[in-house]
């Protein structure tokens, strides 16, 4: 008597319509050696629905294929191992991705670890811990050696850390301190800076004031200016009128008028004077006259 039996297992990736299968199958017979072969299924085809792994000898009685039938089923849809190293070695670069094979023989001894107490009524956390840690790979010295000066390196970093979080501590109360003070340094230069400017505006405008008075001034020194050439002008014409009049006979008659005048003024005076002396003279005498000659009482003739 024989059993024969393929197990599969589909793996999807996710939020993409990629499928993979794989699968063994497993041929015994009763008092002999136990037949393996494995498989998988590629190119996106699907067990069910693109393809089958059995047949149907008669109604409702299903045979599962044997290898050879299976090897011709999967032409150019899959592909059938030989040998199990290298069925491992596609699973693993297909769908766990371990840098090593040793690597995902570990993986395979723990879950097959952890699946045993499963199995048993032996399921206690303290069985779980042991499993795990049994599962872990021993260290080499030179990872030992590795890791404490990993170690070391993280308690110095945690040091520095320590004494880099003093100082940004420190750093920031400084810069709080140093903001207030060149806020308050900066209002001072603004406010410098408005009274700056307001002066500077203010004596452009009292520039601008004295550049139009200034203009103004020029302007009527320029005016004046014409006008002492015009009256220069105009004096040298009269000069030139007078000079033509002073040789004209009728200025000579009215120089000689004004001589003569002169001259009867100059005669009026004097006879002026003269009048005045004799009226002084003739005071005099009358105030003379009663002292000296009234024992003799002569009449006074004035002519």
């Amino acid at each position: 008597m024989s059993v024969q039996a393929i197990f599969f297992l589909e793996v999807k990736k996710e939020n993409r319509e990629e499928y993979l299968t794989v699968g063994i199958g497993l041929h015994a017979r009763r008092g002999g050696k136990l037949s393996k072969w494995f498989f998988v299924v590629e190119n996106n085809q699907r067990i069910g629905i693109d393809l089958e792994l059995y047949e149907e000898i008669r109604k409702d009685e299903l045979v599962p294929f044997t290898r050879i039938k299976l090897k011709n089923r999967l032409e150019g849809k899959g592909r059938l191992f030989e040998t199990q190293h290298a069925y491992k070695k596609f699973v693993n670069e297909r769908i766990f991705g371990f840098s090593t094979m040793e690597q995902f023989d570990e993986l395979i001894a723990l879950l097959i670890n952890l699946r045993s107490p499963k199995l048993s009524k032996d399921f206690r956390p303290t069985v779980i811990y042991g499993i795990l840690r049994d599962s872990l790979p021993k260290l080499k010295e030179e990872e030992v050696l590795t890791l404490s000066k990993t170690i070391e390196q993280l308690e110095g970093h945690q040091e520095r850390l320590g004494s880099v979080t003093t100082e940004i501590r420190d750093l920031d109360r400084f810069a709080k301190v140093y903001i207030r003070w060149q806020e308050e340094f900066i209002g001072q230069i603004a406010e410098k800076w408005l009274e700056i400017r307001n002066t500077k505006n203010r004596r452009t405008r009292d520039v601008q004031t004295l550049s139009e008075e200034n203009k103004q001034v020029m302007l009527e020194l320029n005016q004046e200016e014409v006008l002492k050439i015009e009256n220069n002008n105009q004096l040298k014409a009269l000069e030139q009128i007078i000079e033509e009049l002073h040789q004209h006979d009728g200025i000579n008659l009215v120089r000689r008028g004004e001589e003569l005048k002169e001259t009867l003024d100059s005669i009026a005076q004097d006879i002026h004077n003269q009048t005045q002396n004799k009226q002084l003279k003739q005071q005099q005498l009358t105030d003379y006259q009663p002292q000296h000659f009234a024992k003799y009482r002569l009449p006074m003739v004035v002519t």
